[in-house]
């Protein structure tokens, strides 16, 4: 019997032969996809049925009949079914004709290419111009994409932060998708996508995270400390507590951070307290967490460094901010469990420990305090461990304007909170003004710093950290300190040169002030050639550059 079976497929697509089947596959302009069938037999027949089949599916994708039935010498008995037009959103892959004649059936296959919807969905996401717009193109073509499904389907909730991280990350040119560089744009769309399925692999990392971090390729993490640990156990336990998987969005720069404070706190839980101490260090050089007060720690014998990171460990610290603080909670605590006095001082490491400066209730104690007749010749028990402020810190208390705590030390490297250095400045530059008022929400008109703080706000030596509040109880930063004492000195001087290592970190509103306050001697910088501006003032600090400054405006 001889049989054959013809048909004409006109879509995109590569085509499958066989000894009884002519195909030929090709597009048409309007982007529609359809089949021409014919069937031929050398023996009679009066109907056929036709059926377009996926595999896959339960149910054909087309089926129909046909009974328009032709006859000729040459072909035999033909039967043309009528054009069947394809879904153009069909998938790539095989699939089969089978035509059915007097129940016998006779199958082609062929192999179908959808390339037209390839590039309306690469060009759907390039014209994309909101996240919004974006993360739907994306849902709804993926599978025209050629990206891995099964890791794009597995990102459940997630699909729509993933999208949106995506959408920020690509960058296409702006030609239009063709043929021809469809490739180009899809290699953009997978670059973006292997680094996104990274980042969201590191941010969901629970008790898998040293698999994760040790299989990154596109993105990367600093392993410095990472590499230090032997048993990372307790890293995965303080990384997946800080819930970086229930972020709103994904970003990559704060997944890293939360990265690296989680090893800090687990070299704080797990390592030997030399490397804890290199670890603090690095990371707050990095800006993970706030620039640690060295103060009381630098005083202890090694032994006394040691039982600071113990008692740290003892802690279980799994919210990275909090380390600095609790640093230096024990160590200001070890240093003064160390000496042997019966007083102690009674401050502590965040607000200045102690009375800052003599809190005066009344008026009249406000004049007898400024009056150079009261005068404190007392030298402090605990200022020999800052010789370089000792000069100031004794000339200070001895006009007046600084004075010890109930015990009758100075603690010379707590800190020094807004009012109390506003009050030693205007104290040391007799410039109180008893008539002075401010408004601000925190500002108490019945406490000790009001006059202060009014007086400060009225001459234009002070500002509030805001239109509502003054910023009471906050500690003074070091360029902060400096704004004022520029203020109080108000003299247009050669503006020099800033030369700090850190000269980058400091403020746009402090650059004037330090810089001509460092011209005339007042401003010095560390050991190390840095100002560290957004660190807080000490006590021994304020001392001295209000001694300074004192110095030249007699």
């Amino acid at each position: 019997m001889n049989k054959s079976c013809k048909a004409v497929i006109a879509c995109a697509g590569i085509i499958c032969l066989n000894t009884t089947v002519f195909a030929q596959i090709g597009t048409s302009f309007e982007n529609t996809y359809f089949v021409n069938v014919s069937y031929t037999d050398n023996e009679a027949f009066s109907k056929a049925t036709i059926q377009v089949v996926d595999e896959n599916k339960e149910y054909p994708l087309y089926a129909g009949e046909s009974k328009a039935v032709t006859y000729s010498q040459e072909n035999g008995y033909t039967v043309n079914f009528k054009k069947i037009k394809l879904n153009d959103r069909l998938l790539d892959g095989t699939y089969k004709i089978k035509v059915g004649v007097g129940g016998n059936v006779e199958e082609i296959t062929f192999d179908f290419e959808n390339t037209p919807a390839k590039i309306r969905a690469m060009q759907r996401l390039k014209d994309a111009k909101t996240k919004q717009e974006f993360t739907s193109y994306f849902d709804e073509d993926y599978m025209f994409l050629e990206i891995d499904t099964e890791k794009y389907l597995a990102l459940g909730e997630l699909k729509t932060i993933f999208c949106n991280a995506l959408f920020e990350e690509l960058v296409f040119d702006d030609e239009a998708v063709t043929e021809d560089n469809i490739e180009e744009q899809r290699a953009v769309l997978t670059a973006g996508m292997d680094k996104q399925y990274e980042v969201v692999s590191l941010m969901c990392a629970k008790s898998n995270l040293s698999d994760v971090v040790d299989n990154l390729q596109s993105i990367s993490v600093d392993k410095t400390y990472y590499d230090k640990m032997n048993d990372k156990t307790r890293l995965a336990e303080i990384y997946s507590s800080n819930n970086v998987d229930k972020s709103e969005q994904i970003n990559l720069t704060d997944i890293q951070k939360a990265f690296d404070g989680a090893c800090l706190c687990a070299v704080i839980a797990t390592c030997d307290f030399k490397t804890a101490e290199a670890a603090l260090l690095y990371y707050a050089d990095k800006s993970i967490i706030s620039e640690p007060d060295m103060s009381y720690y630098d005083l202890l014998s090694e032994l006394e460094q040691s039982e600071v990171f113990d008692e740290l460990r003892t802690e279980n610290i799994t919210d990275y901010s909090l380390v600095a603080g609790e640093f230096e909670d024990i160590a200001q605590e070890i240093y003064e469990d160390s000496k042997k006095e019966a007083s102690k001082p009674s401050g502590g490491g965040g607000g200045g420990g102690g009375i800052i400066v003599s809190m005066p209730n009344d008026e009249d104690n406000l004049e007898e305090e400024s009056s150079p007749s009261q005068t404190n010749k007392k030298t402090f028990p605990d200022i020999d461990n800052v010789e370089w402020a000792k000069e100031a810190i004794n000339s200070l208390a001895e006009s007046g304007c600084v004075s010890g705590d109930e015990n009758g030390y100075f603690n010379p490297n707590n800190k020094i909170t807004r009012e109390e250095f506003i009050k030693i400045v205007l104290i040391a530059f007799n410039k109180l003004d008893k008539t002075a008022s401010a408004n601000f929400e925190d500002v108490d008109k019945k406490a000790w710093y009001y006059p202060y703080v009014a007086s400060g706000v009225k001459l234009g030596v002070a500002k509030g950290i805001s239109e509502k509040q003054f910023g009471i109880g906050k500690n003074i930063t070091r360029q902060d300190a400096a704004v004022i004492l520029h203020r109080v000195y108000n003299k247009n001087t050669s503006l020099g040169e800033l030369d700090f290592k850190d000269n980058n970190d400091i403020s746009d509103y402090a650059i004037q002030a330090i810089s001509e306050l460092s011209s005339i001697g007042v401003i010095k910088g560390m050991n190390d050639g840095k100002f560290y501006p957004n660190n807080n003032l000490t006590r021994a600090e304020a001392a001295t550059l209000i001694y300074r400054l004192k110095n030249l405006v007699k």
